[in-house]
């Protein structure tokens, strides 16, 4: 006969070893600690008792369902990861049942259908009708148990910034402190043709110098929890710095182009229009370029600069696209060798 309090017993004392297990496992899969150790053997000796005494009651009936777990599982089922431990409590009673609410009697194999419908009305089973009374769309009736698909991909928005790095020339210094850069001007003086016994005239040349000054740049701080880190599907900390990185790569791209100089780096184009040397298109040209304008553009620029290889032209990408709709623009019209889209 079915030994059911015995059972219901053996079921309470598995309970207790389990919490035991989950416990250690909970925190690093660490072994038992000695107080631990100790309740484990006390539950593991009244687990043995039990299974001992359902043994004698339940002596020739092999229909009953077995005993959830053996003793010897019991003993290292602790060194186990969660999913064979899941996989220790199936029996061969609860695999047949899984069969038959899945598909019915007749998914049943003959060894399955002695377990689940043992002194049952086979019958009337048989003739059993499931009702859709779960379903895996709807949380409360079982969606719940389905586990939420992960396309294991990241799309990440891109946005164009570049321009400057690779194309203006770089250098580094051990310390943040100014860098005097010394300078030359003397395109304004030329040698002069002497008459016999004339005194020779001085012109001495005019030096100068820029100074570059160091800026501490910021990507912004980013609170990530260290639990983010740990469970996240991707290597995040290789995604946070590529996006940090690309946060100062925007900084530097927009500082070099179009910096004030105040607190800041002095962009291109700010001292461009410093210097003067700035050519105006004709009113109404915001969105519109013409043949004789870009003309007037390139020979706006000395040939000592504009004949140099690392000679370029710097435009955002909405002048692109207006140059690309030019009809008449001659083939091989520009000097420099290619185009650097900024922002």
């Amino acid at each position: 006969m079915y030994d059911k309090r015995n059972r219901e017993a053996l079921g309470r004392v598995h309970d207790q070893i389990q919490r035991i297990l989950n416990t250690a496992e909970k925190e690093g899969d660490r072994g038992l600690n000695s107080s631990e150790r100790e309740k484990f053997d006390e539950l593991e000796a009244e687990y043995t008792k039990l299974e001992a005494r359902i043994a004698r009651n339940e002596n020739g009936f092999n229909h009953n369902p077995p005993i959830t777990m053996g003793l010897e599982e019991m003993r290292d089922v602790y060194r186990a990861s969660p999913r064979q431990q899941r996989e220790r409590h199936i029996t061969a009673h609860d695999a047949a049942f899984d069969v038959f609410i899945r598909g019915g009697v007749s998914a049943l194999d003959d060894d399955q259908r002695s377990l689940v419908l043992a002194g049952a009305d086979v019958s009337a089973m048989s003739r059993l009708n499931f009702k859709n009374v779960t379903s895996t769309t709807t949380g409360s009736q079982g969606g719940v148990l389905i586990p939420t698909g992960f396309s294991q991909m990241l799309e990440v928005a891109m946005k164009w910034f570049g321009g400057i790095d690779g194309v203006v020339g770089e250098f580094r210094t051990d310390t943040g402190n100014p860098w005097p850069w010394p300078t030359l001007d003397d395109t304004s003086n030329q040698g002069r043709i002497l008459g016999q016994n004339v005194q020779v005239t001085q012109t001495d040349p005019v030096f100068n110098s820029v100074t570059f000054n160091a800026y501490i740049g910021s990507s912004d701080l980013c609170l990530i929890p260290l639990a983010l880190m740990e469970d996240s599907f991707f290597d995040f900390g290789q995604l946070l710095a590529d996006m940090l990185g690309t946060r100062l790569g925007r900084l530097l791209n927009n500082k070099c182009t179009v910096g004030s100089g105040v607190a800041e780096p002095t962009g291109i184009v700010t001292d461009v229009v410093a210097s003067g040397n700035v050519l105006n298109l004709s009113t109404g040209s915001t969105s519109t370029i013409s043949y004789n304008q870009l003309v007037d553009l390139e020979h706006s620029v000395n040939p000592s600069y504009r004949y140099n290889d690392k000679t370029r032209f710097m435009f955002n990408d909405t002048t692109l696209k207006v140059l690309k709709k030019l009809v008449d623009w001659p083939r091989g019209f520009f000097s420099a060798p290619a185009f650097s889209p900024a922002v």
